[in-house]
């Protein structure tokens, strides 16, 4: 495995290529025992599409383990309300009070049967990709969605 700053310059190309309307905040660190590629970004594809697409820079570099690729997708408020709305109605409730403005987030404790309706909608944000789609079309059939992660 190549050097971190070289595998962040990688990771960025990535990421660019295969998304590239969103803006990715990729940076590198080393420390004792290994290093790593820290990757943020608002909306666009799910954590899972972007930990398999940095998959290939994880590995072990001069005997030390190398953590390409930790995510951190962070949701704005339309994402957020998009998704509190596609889980009311999948569970023919009245949508939930989404709170905070930079970073959304929903308190709704009102059970859904083993989960709280507030993770349901915190669920749906992270499984759900809403690059290049208006986000009431992303959570348009939520439904699916649960279906697929819970599997």
């Amino acid at each position: 495995m190549k050097d971190v700053k070289q595998a962040a310059k990688e990771v960025r190309k990535v990421l660019k290529a295969r998304w590239p309307l969103t803006k990715f905040s990729v940076r590198s660190k080393s420390y004792a025992g290994g290093s790593s590629v820290d990757i943020e970004w608002t909306d666009g594809p799910a954590e899972a599409e972007v930990r398999e697409a940095t998959k290939p820079f994880k590995g072990y570099a001069n005997g030390y383990y190398n953590k390409y690729g930790n995510t951190s997708r962070h949701t704005s408020r339309a994402v957020m309300v998009a998704a509190a709305k596609a889980v009311a109605s999948l569970y023919g409730m009245p949508v939930p009070k989404i709170l905070g403005d930079d970073r959304p987030y929903c308190t709704d404790l009102t059970r859904v049967g083993d989960e709280a309706l507030c993770d349901e909608v915190h669920r749906a944000t992270w499984a759900t990709s809403v690059y290049d789609k208006n986000p009431d079309e992303a959570f348009a059939d939520w439904h699916a969605y649960k279906v697929l992660f819970s599997q």
